[in-house]
């Protein structure tokens, strides 16, 4: 397969993924209502107990376009819930594969996609305020892959993303009210 076919694929899952259904946590959800929104997109990998939090830890199912353009793409997601059952924090880790160009197009569509739901707020319907989001989420990607962790903030509303690259090169996404 071709680089510019590959890259081609990529953006036209990237584009039809945004326009399909989230599976991330929102801030204060009901776990018990996440996990049945979830059950297709993650696998339980496993749950643990400390300091009257919980932690749920998920593998990420990739979708068989994304296999197709970045095998070795691949990712996690760790939910955290306090005592009352509700989400208080998640993180996601992203690791790019071999083709790093292509695995930030891919990882791009999980940023949007983890933010806006975890934060609670909806993708936007317009065609040229989702270019500016993907071209502001690239930026926070890059960024965040040179060392430089990024914060993605809204006005009046509550939580932050933080983005952050581990020294493997993984793409880390953390969630905070």
């Amino acid at each position: 397969m071709q680089p510019q076919y590959r890259i081609t694929c990529a953006l036209a899952t990237l584009g039809s993924l945004l326009a399909g259904t989230s599976s991330q946590a929102t801030l204060g959800e009901d776990i018990s209502k996440y996990k049945a929104k979830v059950a297709h997109v993650y696998t339980s990998k496993s749950q643990t107990t400390k300091d009257n939090k919980t932690n749920y830890l998920y593998s990420i199912n990739m979708d068989p376009q994304i296999k197709k353009v970045a095998p070795d793409f691949g990712g996690s997601l760790n939910i955290t819930v306090d005592r009352a059952g509700k989400i208080i924090g998640q993180t996601m880790a992203l690791r790019l594969g071999k083709n790093s160009d292509i695995g930030k197009t891919i990882a791009v569509r999980y940023l949007v996609d983890f933010a806006y739901e975890s934060l609670g707020r909806t993708i936007p319907k317009d065609t040229k305020e989702v270019g500016n989001e993907v071209v502001s989420y690239t930026t926070v990607i890059n960024k965040a892959l040179m060392g430089d962790p990024q914060n993605i903030v809204y006005p009046k509303v509550k939580g932050k993303i933080v983005a952050t690259k581990q020294s493997d090169d993984t793409l880390v996404f953390a969630a905070t009210p």
